[in-house]
């Protein structure tokens, strides 16, 4: 089961885990805010807040 929490003050973060059974390789990853993220089937998002969290990384890019 999934876990999520949320903390709000002038800010708004949200923290969530994944509860899996085995590694599929994945690393904590800081993705600064900005960072062009260049999606196949919706366009580009060049504009975003930072995200902290984990990710399994391919190519340097976050998946």
């Amino acid at each position: 089961m999934c876990t999520a929490a949320t903390y709000k003050t002038k800010d708004f973060y949200l923290g969530r885990t994944l509860d899996y059974e085995c590694s599929y390789g994945d690393q904590i990853v800081i993705t600064p805010r900005n960072y062009a993220f260049n999606f196949r089937h919706v366009g580009d998002m060049k504009n975003h807040y930072a995200i902290i969290g984990m990710a399994h990384v391919a190519e340097d890019y976050p998946l």
